[in-house]
């Protein structure tokens, strides 16, 4: 099963974002350090950047879905487990009653060739 709490951690978000390049310092810098005015003044840091915010909410948003898809999945998968096993004690009493009804349809025909038999022998003292 996923760790959601690992992923949820702030820690984790940030090193995703950061790895993937949002963060990298040409992203950053953006403009030409050597004309006045063309690069403003780096916000304060106080706290994580909107951006991230953004993301990181987005993203756990996305991974409770996940969670939910999982768990509609394992109760999905019990009840087919459960109606298979149920399928699987139907089968089994199906074939019992069909061997049951061989079985008596073998023993009716042997009643039947036994009298016929029988039949048979009184036939050839009579006659």
């Amino acid at each position: 099963m996923i760790n959601i709490q690992k992923i949820l951690d702030r820690d984790f978000i940030r090193d995703i974002v950061v790895s993937a390049g949002w963060s990298s310092s040409a992203t950053r810098q953006g403009h030409n350090l050597k004309i006045a005015g063309s690069n403003p003044a780096p916000a304060t840091n106080s706290g994580d950047p909107p951006m991230f915010a953004t993301i990181a909410r987005w993203f756990k948003q996305e991974l409770r879905q996940v969670d939910d898809v999982l768990e509609n999945f394992h109760v999905i998968m019990d009840r087919l487990e459960t109606v298979a096993e149920q399928h699987a004690v139907k089968a089994e009493e199906h074939a019992k009653e069909i061997l049951q009804h061989t079985e008596d349809k073998l023993k009716a025909e042997a009643e039947v060739i036994k009298a016929s038999k029988i039949l048979d022998k009184l036939h050839d003292l009579l006659y």
